[in-house]
């Protein structure tokens, strides 16, 4: 099989400053879309777009399976996803969002076609543009996988801002998503030459790899939202917006080193040994701590600037959002070493986390949000631990033959 145009040598570094910067211009791109919403939409369309926004997230799951799969494919792995099987899955994943949609539009609070058939298309290309992503980063292509996401975001942001201006309506936001998307589809096919020109494979069915894979990633971000979804449940009004300011930051903390783990996979698809994913939980340890300690110093100062003044109060914990953050993107990079490896012990880890975080906190019912963050972030933390333990005590893969690691280079 053919491989995609690999990055010429010598030029890694210069791609991964490259993809640094432009995920830090695509995370500003996104929040700077959230923050739109906000500012241009009544208080109940605005939840109404985050509601939205989370059911994208249906599409996200398979989109990073597929991806991780893909770029394992690339460099040397046993090949998992074609064209007609990525194809297959993006429609199912439309229809599903399509009738989710159309079900829950009333109590979402949108029943506008537009929105409905715009969110369903943003989740069902998730999966297709993964896949030329996937291409991209196999082939250490990193600045071209930089470009694609910061098209889509700023597409989104650019055409969003507009619709909001003229429309004032959830719709106008959502078609903003599913154009953004699409330029990012558009532009990874254009840079990737797509799955079409890696060779003509055999129709693939959805074989365990793929689905073990989709429910990995699918827990990785139950994980990230469980904490949320169970304060509102356990806290009063005051205290539960107070709990979602402090999540937000602790995603900003999950999703701003994503190059990092970016950059990270073809090392731990031609390495996947436990010295490596050891480095890597090291190295993004320490750098959460340098974000915990700042967090910690100017935590009010930062969620009072950002989110405003009724919302200080949650800057004295904002340290603790940034733990939990570091040690879910620990948990992360456990799951990527057993994609890149062909294990599945990190989805009963996930799935071990999750259950344990729903059965203590329903089963304590902490009344306040200092006591759910740190109880959730000890439970992450220790399961990180548990995770990098076992695959100290087992024997791992042996690397990727030399001269198919160097056609990744």
């Amino acid at each position: 099989m053919s491989q995609p145009l690999p990055a010429a040598p010598g030029s890694w570094w210069s791609g991964a400053v490259a993809l640094a910067g432009l995920t830090f211009a695509t995370h500003a791109a996104n929040f700077g879309f959230t923050i739109a919403g906000s500012r241009l939409l009544a208080p109940g369309d605005f939840g109404t777009l985050t509601a939205l926004l989370g059911i994208v997230l249906i599409g996200m799951a398979p989109g990073m399976a597929i991806q991780a799969l893909t770029a394992a494919g690339t460099l040397g792995r046993a090949v998992t996803i074609d064209a007609p099987l990525a194809r297959r899955l993006a429609l199912s994943i439309a229809g599903v969002v399509v009738v989710l949609m159309t079900v829950l539009g009333p109590a979402l609070g949108t029943r506008n076609p537009a929105a409905v058939l715009a969110i369903g298309a943003a989740a069902g290309l998730l999966p297709l543009t993964a896949a030329n992503e996937g291409l991209l980063q196999g082939a250490s292509r990193f600045a071209a996988l930089g470009s694609v996401l910061l098209a889509g975001a700023a597409v989104k942001f650019l055409t969003g801002v507009g619709a909001m201006l003229t429309t004032r309506a959830v719709w106008g936001a959502a078609v903003a998503i599913a154009l953004g998307y699409c330029v990012q589809l558009v532009t990874s096919q254009w840079l990737s030459g797509g799955l079409d020109g890696i060779g003509q494979e055999p129709r693939r069915r959805l074989s365990r790899a793929v689905v073990s894979a989709v429910a990995m990633m699918g827990m990785l971000l139950v994980l990230i939202h469980v904490d949320a979804v169970l304060a509102r449940i356990l806290l009063d009004d005051l205290d539960a917006g107070l709990y979602a300011v402090g999540a937000s930051g602790m995603r900003i903390v999950f999703w701003a080193p994503q190059f990092v783990v970016l950059l990270l996979f073809p090392r731990l698809v031609r390495d996947p040994r436990r010295r490596v994913v050891g480095g890597a939980i090291l190295g993004l340890t320490g750098a959460g701590v340098v974000g915990s300690a700042i967090a910690a110093v100017a935590g009010p100062m930062l969620v009072s600037l950002v989110f405003g003044a009724q919302y200080e109060p949650i800057g004295v914990d904002l340290w603790r959002f940034a733990w939990l953050g570091t040690a879910a993107v620990g948990m992360q990079v456990l799951a990527l070493s057993d994609l890149a490896s062909g294990r599945r012990e990190a989805l009963w880890l996930l799935l071990a986390a999750v259950g344990s975080i729903v059965v203590v906190l329903l089963g304590v019912r902490p009344t306040t949000p200092t006591a759910i963050v740190t109880t959730v972030a000890g439970i992450v933390s220790g399961f990180v631990v548990v995770g990098f333990l076992r695959r100290l005590s087992h024997a791992t893969p042996a690397p990727v033959p030399a001269e198919t690691s160097a056609m990744s280079r």
